[in-house]
């Protein structure tokens, strides 16, 4: 068989048949026998249904150029008596695109002589496809190490543009004529460094830092990135909730979440469109729940207060107290999460599988979340407005739990705060038929036990810290008797939570502390 009657009897022949079964992309067996190409089925047995069309389309549709240099080269193989394997593209009438590997190879009697020849047309377009995706990802792999190299190089200059920068404002006043020049240099370097985190997300060669933040906040940093990324033909709107709740994460990987959805939105509108970009408190319900392992749906949510602090503690002594650099993060958020899980274990109260962190400066947040812990707090350092916030979300029906601080010392920081917060009412201790103590568990006979300090414990200690020997239950009630703040003062009620699993926490303390929670839980949602 010729190049040329390869190329006449693919002009020559038709059938609507092989054209179907060419479009359900069936592999073709075929073989050239007596002068004649037949067509096989997957069982080798001559299907003349087939004809000669669902060859002869790949061989005719595979025009410029590329034909006689395929077939020539199959020819020559098999003049040899060499198989011949070849990969050609297929033109549809249509003008889609379909990839065919072609084989062929001789058969010889027992003589060694070569009588017949057998060829196997296989569609491997999906396969093809799939080494585009490949090469592709190897490129954006490639490109996001040159953009993290340069990010990493680029960010370190910053540091020290910006470490300058700070020096030198701290020698100028605030009305010498360079002041503003210096402060929009420092400007233009954070959005600097902004850009080279967004950067390092991108090749992932950023650490994994979780932060608290605002998700709007994230969104409008982003939206101008964003605009430049979708183009003209699509239409960019964000709709934010003005009392969205804080997130804690890590700020670029969000980041770069939220920049594949969009790229991801713009590839599926190449004609153009609209995209929202819209952020909610959303409740995920019992149907979110069946379908995500993980998620545990609810309405009671352990809430943690967020502070400024005006002293260190050991890890907690020194950073950015908005993002867990100061005090109000001990035990958190093990703790939390464990009080969460220990909940939904031991009692029927609706509680969400993960804590919310709060900041008082975040808007309207506070308002959300009915119940609130404070960690630590004889450290706390509030502001003004802070304060007028705390005392606002209380009287309107809130709840503080403030837990895990021990001795004279923090006592006396504690109660500084809480005098700022209501100057006017009185902290109390709560004698033992208090409502709190027998929600559901009577606990009139434990109220004055100890609930121990893990690392006092492991350090050799008695469970408590400095002068903090004597456990007591306290606290502040508003002008009905619901009790607003309680003060587990001498206590770590929260270690009995984070340390429920460790069989060096004495068992009696996780018991009690387990049954404190849900005391607590169900007065919150009962008063």
């Amino acid at each position: 068989m010729t190049h040329a009657d390869l190329k006449g009897l693919a002009v020559s022949t038709t059938s609507a048949d092989a054209l179907a079964a060419w479009e359900r992309g069936v592999d073709l067996f075929l073989r050239w026998r007596s002068g004649a190409l037949e067509a096989l089925d997957t069982a080798g047995q001559r299907d003349p249904s087939f004809a000669l069309a669902h060859c002869t389309r790949a061989y005719v549709a595979w025009r410029m150029g590329r034909f006689d240099v395929a077939a020539a080269a199959a020819e020559q193989a098999l003049a040899r008596g060499e198989p011949s394997v070849d990969t050609f593209r297929v033109v549809r009438p249509d003008g889609s695109v379909r990839w065919v590997r072609g084989r062929a190879f001789p058969i010889r009697n027992e003589a060694g002589q070569v009588y017949r020849y057998a060829g196997v047309a296989e569609d491997i377009t999906q396969l093809k496809q799939t080494e585009q995706l490949l090469l592709q990802a190897q490129k954006m792999e490639a490109v996001g190490r040159l953009a993290g190299g340069v990010a990493h190089d680029f960010n370190n200059l910053l540091t020290v543009i910006l470490g300058e920068c700070d020096m030198l404002l701290e020698d100028v006043t605030a009305g010498h004529p360079s002041r503003q020049p210096l402060t929009e240099i420092r400007k233009a370097g954070e959005r600097a460094a902004g850009l080279t985190r967004q950067l390092l997300a991108f090749s992932r060669r950023q650490l994994v830092e979780p932060t608290v933040f605002n998700p709007n906040t994230l969104v409008a940093d982003v939206e101008k990135m964003l605009r430049r990324l979708i183009g003209e033909d699509i239409e960019l709107t964000t709709r934010m909730a003005a009392d969205l709740g804080s997130l804690r994460a890590d700020r670029g990987q969000i980041e770069q979440v939220l920049v594949n959805l969009v790229v991801n939105a713009r590839d599926a509108m190449p004609q153009g469109g609209k995209l929202l970009i819209e952020t909610a408190n959303v409740t995920l319900g019992e149907d979110y729940a069946g379908n995500h392992a993980d998620v545990v749906p609810g309405e009671f949510v352990v809430g943690r207060l967020m502070y400024p602090s005006n002293r260190g503690f050991g890890r907690w002594g020194g950073g950015d107290w908005e993002q867990g650099g100061t005090s109000w993060a001990v035990d958190y958020p093990r703790g939390d999460r464990t009080m969460a899980r220990l909940l939904r274990r031991f009692s029927t109260v609706n509680v969400r599988s993960v804590e919310q962190p709060v900041n008082l400066d975040d808007g309207d947040d506070v308002y959300y979340w009915p119940f609130l812990m404070a960690g630590l707090a004889g450290f706390w350092d509030l502001s003004d407005e802070q304060v007028a916030k705390l005392r606002d979300y209380l009287l309107r029906g809130g709840f503080l739990f403030c837990d895990s601080f021990f001795g004279t010392d923090s006592w006396i920081g504690f109660e500084r705060g809480l005098r700022r917060i209501f100057p006017d009412r009185q902290i109390v201790d709560l004698p033992s038929d208090h409502p709190v103590f027998h929600a559901v568990y009577d606990l009139s006979d434990l109220t004055r036990a100890q609930i121990p300090n893990m690392n006092s414990l492991m350090g050799g200690g008695g469970g408590y810290l400095g002068d903090g020997a004597v456990p007591h239950w306290r606290g502040i009630a508003d002008d009905d008797g619901r009790l607003m703040v309680l003060i587990a003062f001498n206590n770590d009620v929260a270690d009995s939570w984070q340390w429920a699993d460790d069989p060096r926490y004495p068992h009696e303390s996780v018991n009690l502390g387990l049954r404190f929670a849900v005391n607590i839980a169900v007065y919150t949602l009962t008063h």
